[in-house]
C-alpha cells in the first residue's frame, strides 16, 4: 500500500461550473439529475481537504455576457500571495462544435457560451489551474489553446472527458463523472507505486476504470492550455490530498 504524497499547494479550491436551467433529468436510475452527480464529484474532491464551491452560468443572455469577467474575479479571489494555490475548475453540461471547430458550451435549452471565454478568464489568473471539461466534444477545447508566451509563470492544463466528435453520458456507472469520482476515492489513501498525481496519471486512472466498466467511447485526454514557463518544465500540476490517513 503506497500512501499518496501530500498536496504541494497551500490552498486548493474546486469550482464546480454548471448551467442555470439545464435540461439534465432522468426518470429512473441511481442518479436522478446532473446536479446530483456533480455533487458526488465535488464531495470526492472535498474529501481531499479541498475547498469546494459551485457557480452557475446564467441562462439569460444579458447576465451571461457579464459572466466571464465575473468568473475571472472569483478565480482571482481564490488566489493567495502567502501560499501557493491550485484551482480545479470542473465544468459539467452540454458541448458542441461550432462552424469554426471551436467548443461551445450549452445548457441544452438554447443558452450558449464559447469555451474560449472561460479559457481567457483562466489564463489571466496568477496561480496553477486545472480545468476539467465534462461535456460532449470536450476535445474541441484544444482549439482554444493559447499560443502567446506564459507571462504568469503558472501552469494551466485542461482535462477533456472525450475527444472531439464523441459524446459523454452522465448518470451511468461508466460515464466520466462516475469514473472520476471513483478514481478520486480509490486513490485517496492508496496510490500505485508509479502514480504521481499529475493530470496525465489521473487521466490514465479514469480511462482504466472506464474500460473495466465496459466503456467504449473516446479516451480522456490532457493538454496544456498555455505553454508551461521554462521555470516549471518537468513540474506538472499535482492533485493529491492535503491530508490523509
Amino acid at each position: 500500500m503506497t500512501p499518496p504524497r501530500r498536496s504541494p499547494y497551500g490552498r486548493v479550491v474546486v469550482l464546480g461550473l454548471s448551467w442555470e436551467g439545464h435540461n439534465h433529468r432522468l426518470l429512473h436510475g441511481p442518479v436522478q439529475n446532473a446536479d446530483q452527480e456533480l455533487n458526488m464529484v465535488l464531495n470526492a474532491f472535498h474529501s481531499y481537504g479541498y475547498a469546494v464551491e459551485r457557480m452557475l452560468i446564467p441562462q439569460s443572455s444579458r447576465s451571461r455576457s457579464q459572466f466571464p469577467p465575473t468568473l475571472e474575479r472569483r478565480l482571482v479571489q481564490f488566489t493567495s500571495r502567502s501560499v501557493s494555490t491550485l484551482i480545479v475548475l470542473y465544468y459539467q453540461g452540454h458541448g458542441h462544435v461550432d462552424r469554426h471547430g471551436h467548443l461551445s458550451l450549452s445548457n441544452g435549452n438554447g443558452a450558449h457560451m464559447h469555451w474560449s471565454e472561460i479559457a481567457n478568464a483562466i489564463i489571466n489568473v496568477r496561480c496553477d489551474v486545472l480545468s476539467i471539461v465534462n461535456c460532449c466534444n470536450a476535445g474541441a477545447a484544444l482549439r482554444s489553446v493559447v499560443s502567446r508566451p506564459n507571462y504568469e509563470n503558472h501552469i494551466k492544463e485542461v482535462m477533456m472527458a472525450v475527444p472531439t466528435g464523441y459524446k459523454t453520458t452522465w448518470g451511468i456507472a461508466s460515464g466520466f463523472a462516475a469514473c472520476l469520482e471513483q478514481a478520486l476515492r480509490n486513490k485517496h489513501t492508496n496510490w500505485d507505486r508509479n502514480f504521481d498525481g499529475s493530470p496525465w496519471h489521473w487521466a490514465e486512472a479514469i480511462n482504466r476504470i472506464m474500460r473495466e466498466k465496459g466503456h467504449r467511447g473516446g479516451q480522456v485526454g490532457v493538454r496544456e492550455l498555455i505553454r508551461p514557463p521554462p521555470s516549471r518544465a518537468g513540474r506538472p500540476i499535482i492533485m493529491s490530498p492535503k491530508s490523509y490517513c
